[in-house]
């Protein structure tokens, strides 16, 4: 019956039949408990506030709402989805096109001037780096593993 239904690695489900196939599909996994596999549903290629309302009325499963750019979703807010019932949001490609915009920028900029000097305000600190990866706890605690002693009599 749904042969032309799709569950990807980590639990996005595809149908060619709609949502009474999609309702329909995920009910019957309910029912014989692979739900234990997939701990909760990532719904993809909803249109607006709606269908994230119909998808979330159907189903009484944690959700996962995909909220990438430039995809079929309208952008909705984090509040939007948890006032509708989502339990998890995610923004998987945000940054990285945050980021290549930036990158984008600064390369025009060192191919029209030669350098980055213009750029430096713009930048991340070095400082600021460290501070976001803990790097002096990583330092502390590499330092303890590699300076270690063992005691007893088989050193």
């Amino acid at each position: 019956m749904f042969e032309d239904s799709l569950i990807e690695s980590g639990g996005k489900l595809k149908t060619k039949r709609g949502w009474t196939s999609i309702i329909s599909f995920l009910i019957q996994f309910m029912i014989i408990g692979v739900m234990v596999l997939i701990p909760l549903i990532f719904t993809e290629a909803l249109t607006g506030p709606a269908d994230f309302e119909k998808f979330r009325a159907a189903v009484d499963i944690p959700l996962l709402a995909n909220m990438t750019e430039f995809g079929k979703s309208e952008l909705l807010t984090a509040s939007q989805l948890t006032d509708i019932g989502y339990n998890v949001v995610i923004y998987p490609v945000t940054t990285l096109r945050l980021a290549m915009f930036a990158v984008e920028d600064g390369l025009r900029e060192i191919d029209t001037t030669g350098t980055q000097s213009g750029l430096l305000d713009q930048m991340q600190h070095r400082n600021r780096l460290y501070e976001l990866l803990r790097y002096a706890d990583y330092s502390q605690f590499d330092d303890d593993i590699f300076n270690f002693t063992v005691e007893g009599p088989n050193q």
